[in-house]
């Protein structure tokens, strides 16, 4: 199984021993790359990733034979701060997948049902999953709910193989649930309304935190936002993070505390935000951005 470096999947302490177990079971190669040395954009950027995708990096040292799927995020989350790779990051990555008969997995679970202002994160790029599964949205903050889908080629190979589900699978209240929160995202329009909010929220942050001291950068899609600080091995995340709770705002701490995101903050605002309350949101993050760059 493929997963960059520093991405979610993977990141927490108790995750790895679970994926290294699966790897002795099963055999094969867990191998890690990242866009983040991608990050900024630019000539230099896309020779560098040229460069290494050229080079098949990590699938042709390991045994591309060994590995059955490419596990990403289209925007990495909490591992990068809304990190987006340069427009044909995707492309290429799936050109060397497919080359190989690699998998291309896409977590949706924080990018999916209309966050990015597309229905799936992936969409932004040109890039076509065999799988994908997603969460969060889908629930709507109302039930637990998660699901996976795959292309009709995978089911097909699932037939017969004495593949299951779990003692909780299609519980439904969850369904039900869940079927509520996707006819509220269509009848509102939910997914274009994230679109149009998440420009305005790009142009409020933009007008409010560029040349901030304490901050890098601002990305995202939609209304998937982060804002890059700078690095302090997490001490500026945790600060900005307080004067946020006492401003009577949530923001979401991002960033793996190494390169090549160490500090961040996400927001992930609900997709009905109206445009007063994205300015008292952004009004809000810059006095606690401010007050814990002056504590630092």
């Amino acid at each position: 199984m493929d997963s960059r470096l520093n991405p979610y999947i993977g990141f927490t302490d108790n995750a790895r021993p679970a994926m290294e177990f699966y790897q002795s079971v099963f055999g094969g190669t867990l191998v890690m790359n990242t866009f983040g040395e991608y990050g900024t954009e630019g000539e230099d950027a896309d020779k560098i990733m040229h460069a290494q995708l050229e080079t098949d990096k990590g699938y042709t040292l390991m045994g591309a034979d060994t590995i059955a799927g490419f596990l990403f995020e289209p925007i990495t989350g909490a591992a990068g701060g809304c990190l987006i790779p340069p427009d044909d990051y995707w492309r290429d990555v799936t050109e060397i997948c497919r080359r190989h008969g690699i998998l291309m997995i896409a977590d949706e679970v924080m990018t999916g049902f209309g966050r990015t202002g597309t229905r799936w994160g992936f969409q932004h790029f040109p890039v076509e999953p065999d799988i994908l599964y997603g969460g969060k949205g889908l629930g709507g903050g109302y039930v637990p709910m998660g699901m996976v889908a795959a292309t009709d080629e995978i089911v097909d190979a699932l037939r017969g193989s004495g593949f299951m589900f779990f003692t909780f699978t299609g519980a439904d209240a969850m369904c039900a649930g869940a079927a509520a929160v996707l006819d509220v995202i269509d009848r509102e329009h939910l997914v274009e309304r994230s679109a149009a909010m998440g420009d305005v929220l790009a142009d409020r942050l933009d007008a409010a935190l560029a040349g901030h001291p304490a901050v890098v950068e601002m990305r995202g899609r939609g209304m998937f936002r982060g804002v890059e600080l700078r690095s302090s091995g997490g001490a500026l995340v945790a600060s900005v993070v307080r004067e946020c709770m006492a401003r009577d705002l949530w923001v979401y701490p991002a960033g793996s505390g190494v390169p090549p995101v160490t500090d961040a903050v996400m927001i992930g605002a609900p997709l009905t935000i109206s445009e007063p309350e994205v300015d008292e949101l952004v009004d809000r993050l810059a006095a606690a951005i401010d007050a814990a760059a002056a504590h630092a």
